[in-house]
Parts: structure tokens; sequence; C-alpha cells
């Protein structure tokens, strides 16, 4: 008997957990799939019976709480691929978390679609800012004993291990504004960046 292969197996992972989603979205396939699988370890399996050509498939996921994603891709794609959701400013994230919220303006105005870019002693941190301007970010590899402690305080270490680390917010224009504030562990940070005309 022959075995019929899925096309695309999807996995969906919340950034802030990095964990299957534990609060809604929605998921479109675009053309659907002949069929669609969800198996107990949370994996998307996509079944479209093609046999020789390949096919475009638009893959699109939106919810409240995440920012919206969408791929294109062709198949058949071998492997699984991981779309990881990214938390809204909504999100409810627990008490004590430790966050960067900000803002970005150009005169006065919310700018969306503007990337920004945090650099830690540890690594990278990248999303966009909503239709809203408003961006999150949250340390994903946050160790005890590598943080910095300041008095009574602790702090993310920027690039070169003191207490500011490197923020840097980049219009679709292509103009750089970079900022250096200092990112507390288990705190709600905010900043706003003004872009200059």
């Amino acid at each position: 008997m022959r075995r019929i292969l899925p096309e695309l197996i999807l996995l969906i992972t919340d950034a802030y957990t990095g964990q299957r989603p534990h609060l809604p979205y929605l998921l479109r396939i675009d053309p659907p799939p002949v069929r669609r699988v969800r198996n107990p370890h949370g994996y998307h399996l996509l079944f479209y019976r093609l046999y020789g050509e390949g096919l475009e498939v638009t893959v699109s996921v939106s919810g409240p709480y995440y920012q919206p994603r969408e791929l294109r891709l062709s198949l058949p794609r071998e492997g699984p691929l991981e779309i990881e959701l990214w938390p809204e400013r909504i999100y409810p994230f627990p008490s004590g978390a430790t966050l960067l919220y900000g803002q970005v303006f150009r005169e006065g105005r919310p700018l969306g679609g503007v990337r920004v870019l945090a650099r830690t002693l540890f690594e990278e941190i990248l999303t966009r800012t909503d239709t809203q301007g408003s961006f999150v970010l949250f340390p994903r590899r946050v160790e005890g004993r590598r943080l910095l402690r300041r008095g009574q305080g602790l702090f993310i270490p920027g690039p070169r291990g003191g207490r500011r680390i490197s923020l840097q917010v980049e219009t679709p224009q292509g103009m750089i504004i970079r900022r250096h504030p200092r990112w507390p562990v288990g705190e709600e940070t905010r900043i706003q960046v003004e872009v200059r005309p």
C-alpha cells in the first residue's frame, strides 16, 4: 500500500513561551489543502496530493494576541516549517515579566511596519511595530548567573557587557535610529522613538 505524505508540515509556536500557543489564533491556507490534520504533537499536516508539479501557497496566521504573519511557499516542501508568533501589546504577559515596550512616531503620528532590533550580550531580538507604532521585546535567553547586578537591581547586559543594550529602529525608507536604554530584569521598561523627517 502506497503511503501518502503531506506536502507541507507546519509547527506554530508562541515566541514568548516557546511552546504551542495557548491563546487563540486563526490559520488560513490558500489554496486550502485537500486534507488537513493536526497531530497530538501540534503539527499541522497539509495534504494536497500533488503529482509532479509544484504549487504556490500562502499561509497566514492572525489573532488578537499575536502579530499577523504571512508566508508564501512552494510545495512540496521537505521537513517541518516552524512559524513563530510574536506577541502583540495586549498579550497577557505574567506579572514580573522582563519587557521593553515602545512606540515609534513621525511628526506625532504612530509609525507602523518599522523594524526594531535589540542587541544584548546573549542575543539579537527582532520585531516590527504594529499599526499603532507599538512594539514589545522580551529577552529569550536570560540566565541568572550571567545577568548584571548593580545595587539592588538586575539588568540584561548589553553587547559589551555593560548596563545599556543596543536598540536599533529602522524605517521602511532605510532611516536608522539608535538608542542605548537600560533593561532592568522583572520590570516593564518603556521607550518612545521619534523619527525625524
